[in-house]
């Protein structure tokens, strides 16, 4: 996609429906050398990352992504689960994650500014 954009795109949101929680970091090692790939070819990307159907248990599994070094790969654990999410999940089976959500919110935000200021991103 980053080449076809003529290397314009600046975020991308992957929305994984395929991958288990169990192999969250096996995909994200993945999504990270192909990020220093485009990086290395002065095509910079940031990734937004959600696996689906998250639950309770598997945020006390999560794993310390704080170690992976890498400031293009983020995870994004949120769902809708009222809103329009909720009805896309029923069609596809699967949760949703906000990866939308959160995109709007990065290219909303200054610099700066923290994606995580609510008052900003009403």
């Amino acid at each position: 996609m980053q080449q076809f954009a003529e290397a314009k795109l600046r975020q991308v949101g992957i929305i994984d429906l395929v991958t288990p929680f169990a192999d969250l970091q096996t995909a994200s090692t993945t999504i990270k050398a192909s990020l220093i790939e485009l990086a290395n070819l002065n095509m910079p990307l940031q990734a937004v990352y959600s696996i689906h159907n998250m639950t309770a248990a598997n945020l006390l599994a999560l794993p310390d992504l704080h170690t992976f070094n890498n400031e293009r790969f983020s995870v994004c654990i949120g769902q809708d689960g009222a809103g329009r999410g909720d009805y896309v999940s029923g069609v596809v089976g699967k949760k949703v994650g906000i990866v939308g959500a959160t995109l709007g919110a990065i290219s909303r935000a200054k610099v700066h500014e923290s994606i995580g200021w609510v008052e900003k991103q009403t």
